[in-house]
């Protein structure tokens, strides 16, 4: 997470500075952080859910009991 708040700053910091002074070498800087953060949200979104599954099946097995055979 604190890598895509550091990736929003530094497109609000392009978006800023595109608007002020166009140039096709911001435009291009402004593109790859956006397909940047657009990248990392996906799979930190991707990995939370997986976490998250886990956790619930873990939780599910602790409750049923730690292993086969045991009473």
């Amino acid at each position: 997470p604190l890598l895509t708040l550091g990736l929003e700053f530094e497109l609000a910091a392009d978006i800023l500075l595109t608007i002020i002074e166009p140039t096709w070498e911001r435009l291009g800087l402004l593109g790859a952080v956006i397909a940047m953060r657009t990248i990392l949200s996906f799979f930190l979104e991707y990995e939370m859910a997986a976490m998250e599954k886990h956790r619930r099946e873990g939780s599910s097995i602790a409750a049923r009991g730690s292993g086969p055979g045991e009473a």
